[in-house]
């Protein structure tokens, strides 16, 4: 072992074969002389035996973590980490990094160190427990020195303390010897130091992910596979080690580094915001770079091209992180639960791995907050430019001119054609639920501006059918691309539509009371309902305003 080992191949997991090797001899002279121990002295001895043993295992396995600590460096690494850690940043001296890829054979020998240790624990207490098990009823039990086979009601009770005070006793001896020898107590340490590595080797290669994040052929870039491949490596390896504990501080250290590291490189990205696509937006951004360069001689700002294409990937990357957390949630649960655990491991487990659902939302919300801003800045201009148009229309109305507008469409055929070309060109550029998120945000938006223009204009009856048919095309369209949610997002709308559509006041009134009892959520008001009522030139005045509404 000092000398390094014989086996090249199994030279960086060294010190862990050796600890496999000694308590397998240990199980081994177990084994053999268990029946022995329980025949000659009894089955609660085996603990007594276990316990002589532990003081030579103690001093072996003590040489063995002393020895690997030495030769691995642990202190100084340990120390290095430290430092980096509390300053919150990496040197800038290579001679103060640590390599990454030696820390990772590093982590894990002490996870396997721990594995063999955890192995010989269970299979010491199965050996106890298995040997302390209680006689059936009908062997004979020694209570304050009488013998007795029949067991009457009193007996029972001295019977049942006895087994409960040898139960308690049998496990204090056991809990000291897990917890309170040498081995224990080195361990314990060990894995202290392991997890102050792993969330120093968790920042390090996170940031370096980072660092190196490049666009790949798909919607998302690198540094979404990269930071989630090494936070479920991560906690995959923490799990091998046997020990919840360390799991549970494997995902609390990959949590935080997900919503605040990585959250906060997606939130800069995005609140970066995505360039205006109006002539007058791109002129002044234009003037602002040029002036950029003749101050500083280069431009602070990406050219608009690029920032598109950092906006659109960073909210990919905020939906894609979302999706795969979930998905790594569900792995981590469905391997977990082939180990059979206690319930306080479990719920340890349980209240750890929930926290990636909780980044999940985050993730979501996000890449939400950026779809409503992708649309107030690329489809608000363009949108309101084309319901402007709509006041130029005539709304009042004659059989022929309604005629003439059922064989020719003033407008809403051109509007829906605009507006599909405009979400055409998003589609190919953004995650699914990305699109969808901003189908649905440019529903609302086409909603609220044409409540704008409507609210600018004067109708009639027949002005009124036309806007309805109007409305039943962008519906029926709002609906095509982005489903029946997109209904919902329109539900003021056709309010506004039915009250204007009436053909009396009376008709009005029916109608309101329709939809207060309907399951419509977004109702409109009573204000908001009489002024549209008032936009009818052909309702009278007098009767609308004493309309209860």
């Amino acid at each position: 072992m000092i000398a390094g080992g014989l086996d090249e191949k199994r030279v960086d997991v060294l010190y862990a074969d050796t600890l496999f090797l000694f308590f397998e001899g240990i199980a081994a002279l177990l084994e053999t002389n268990q029946p022995l121990i329980e025949s000659a002295y009894g089955p609660d001895k085996l603990l007594d035996f276990v316990n002589m043993l532990q003081i030579d295992i103690d001093k072996v396995v003590g040489k063995v973590i002393d020895e690997f600590e030495k030769k691995r460096q642990l202190e100084k690494k340990m120390k290095a980490a430290q430092k980096i850690l509390l300053e919150n940043k990496s040197s800038d001296k290579s001679g103060e990094r640590l390599d990454a890829l030696q820390l990772d054979t590093l982590l894990s020998e002490i996870c396997l160190m721990n594995t063999h240790t955890e192995m010989y624990w269970r299979f010491v207490r199965r050996r106890i427990k298995g040997a302390s098990k209680e006689k059936t009823q009908e062997e004979f039990v020694i209570t304050n020195g009488d013998d007795f086979g029949d067991v009457d009601e009193e007996r029972k009770k001295r019977l049942y303390e006895e087994k409960m005070r040898r139960k308690e006793e049998r496990e204090k001896k056991l809990y000291q010897l897990l917890n309170r020898s040498l081995v224990g107590s080195k361990m314990q340490e060990l894995l202290g130091n392991y997890i102050l590595l792993e969330q120093y080797y968790m920042e390090e290669s996170v940031r370096k992910a980072i660092d190196l994040d490049v666009r790949e052929d798909g919607l998302t870039s690198s540094v979404v596979d990269d930071v989630l491949f090494l936070v479920r490596k991560c906690v995959r390896r923490a799990t091998s080690s046997s020990s919840v504990d360390c799991v549970c501080a494997a995902l609390n250290n990959g949590v935080a580094l997900l919503e605040t590291t990585f959250y906060h490189y997606l939130l800069t990205a995005v609140q970066a915001g995505y360039p205006s696509t109006t002539f007058a937006a791109e002129a002044l951004q234009t003037a602002q770079s040029a002036y950029s360069v003749i101050q500083h001689g280069k431009s602070s700002e990406p050219r608009p091209d690029i920032q598109r294409e950092i906006f659109l990937t960073a909210s990919n990357n905020a939906r894609s992180t979302a999706d795969l957390l979930l998905e790594l949630r569900e792995g981590l649960e469905h391997e977990w639960s082939k180990t059979q655990r206690s319930a306080v491991e479990a719920g340890k487990l349980d209240n750890a791995v929930s926290q990636l659902s909780d980044v999940s939302r985050k993730m979501h919300h996000l890449a939400s907050l950026a779809m409503e801003s992708l649309c107030r800045i690329v489809f608000r201009p363009k949108v309101k430019a084309s319901c402007d148009g709509y006041v130029d229309i005539a709304h009042i109305l004659t059989d022929s001119q309604l005629a003439e507008f059922e064989a020719v469409d003033p407008f809403i055929e051109q509007f829906n054609a605009n507006l599909d070309k405009q979400i055409a060109i998003f589609e190919t550029l953004l995650h699914k639920e990305n699109f969808h998120s901003l189908l649905l945000a440019v529903c609302s938006e086409v909603e609220r501006q044409m409540e704008c223009v409507i609210m600018k204009c004067s109708f009639n009856r027949l002005g009124g059918l036309q806007l309805d048919r109007e409305f039943r095309q962008l519906s029926a369209y709002l609906s095509g691309v982005a489903g029946w949610v997109a209904r919902e997002r329109c539900a003021r709308l056709g309010q506004i539509v039915a009250l204007l559509n009436v053909e009396n006041v009376e008709e009005a009134a029916e109608l309101r009371e329709a939809t207060k009892t309907s399951s419509i959520t977004r109702i409109l008001s009573a204000s908001d309902a009489m002024k549209v009522l008032e936009l009818r030139i052909d309702l009278p005045a007098a009767l609308v305003q004493k309309l209860q509404l």
